[in-house]
């Protein structure tokens, strides 16, 4: 058999050299720490993201790469302008979503507690865009309370404890019955319960809530041992959203995180008491689904690793 042209050129980079390596659409200088050729004659370089814990050192494929030089550079400046041009999206869905007036009540007692998105503050440390605000402690969030109802917390608590303790375990993804279902079922659920112009506005906030949890998940509702797994599935699954893939645990987890995410939009006091009172309705609804939503289909990580690496 023949040799491909990619065997017969060599690696294109080489070890110690500094590139730059595509990621979740941005651009992240690196070092490229090692090299190996596999089976297929695909060349592989292990990368190390300048500036951060070698944790999340990585293989990456030599397509992801770019050479480090004033138009990689560019490319990462106009990149990140994007991605901040889109961050705002998601802030005027939800001010639309606000803005003929309010309806339901609140759900339940607790404070929103649960991490639901990293071990060792790990959102923090990937090399990402800025998600400041949506971890660091800062007294003005408590301005933006959002219960969240004793059995989902312990939900939230048993997705801690199956993901990061051993044995880990993982979800299969995609999910039979994704985030978008679940928002969509939510959105039926109000139909026939309220007037026509309520049901508009919670189907604006449903949009929001996609947004924000297909911006953020990748960002700040992953733990660490989950980004290698979320990385294969995505690749196994190009043009598909977080919404589309995740299911009920992890749009759970963005609860935990919208307190500091929507100190961003700058909501008056009326405004946040109205949102408020519609993200409580779509948490009851979750609480009253929880038998539907959460199956508990854990699976140890390394078979649900193996089985995407045999497709």
């Amino acid at each position: 058999m023949g040799r491909t042209a990619a065997e017969k050129r060599g690696p294109k980079y080489s070890q110690e050299e500094q590139v730059f390596v595509q990621d979740d659409g941005l651009l992240y200088k690196a070092r490229i720490m090692k090299l190996k050729q596999t089976d297929d004659g695909k060349h592989h370089y292990f990368v190390h993201y300048l500036g951060w814990n070698s944790r999340w050192d990585k293989w990456s494929e030599e397509q992801e790469l770019m050479p480090d030089g004033p138009e990689s550079e560019e490319l990462q400046k106009r990149l990140k302008d994007e991605i901040k041009q889109r961050q705002g999206a998601p802030k005027a869905a939800v001010r639309k979503s606000i803005s003929g007036g309010g309806g339901g009540g609140s759900a339940g007692e607790g404070d929103g507690g649960g991490d639901g998105g990293g071990d060792g503050g790990a959102a923090r440390k990937k090399p990402r865009i800025d998600t400041k605000a949506a971890t660091e402690d800062d007294s003005e969030l408590a301005q933006i309370k959002l219960p969240i109802p004793f059995t989902l917390k312990r939900q939230l608590v048993q997705d801690w404890e199956n993901v990061t303790q051993e044995p880990r375990c993982l979800l299969p993804l995609p999910r039979a019955r994704t985030a978008a279902h679940v928002l969509d079922a939510f959105i039926e659920s109000k139909r026939g319960a309220c007037t026509a112009a309520q049901l508009a506005r919670f189907r604006e906030l449903v949009d929001g809530l996609r947004l924000y949890f297909d911006r953020a998940l990748p960002l700040i509702l992953l733990y660490a041992h989950e980004r290698e797994h979320h990385a294969a599935v995505v690749a196994h699954n190009k043009g598909r959203a977080a919404s589309e893939l995740y299911g009920a645990e992890h749009l759970l987890r963005l609860f935990t995180k919208l307190p500091a995410l929507l100190a961003q939009t700058n909501l008056n006091s009326n405004e946040v008491g109205q949102l408020q009172a519609k993200l409580g309705e779509f948490l009851k609804y979750m609480q009253k689904n929880a038998g539907e939503l959460f199956h508990g289909d854990y699976r140890v990580a390394t078979e649900v690793m193996a089985e995407l690496t045999e497709k």
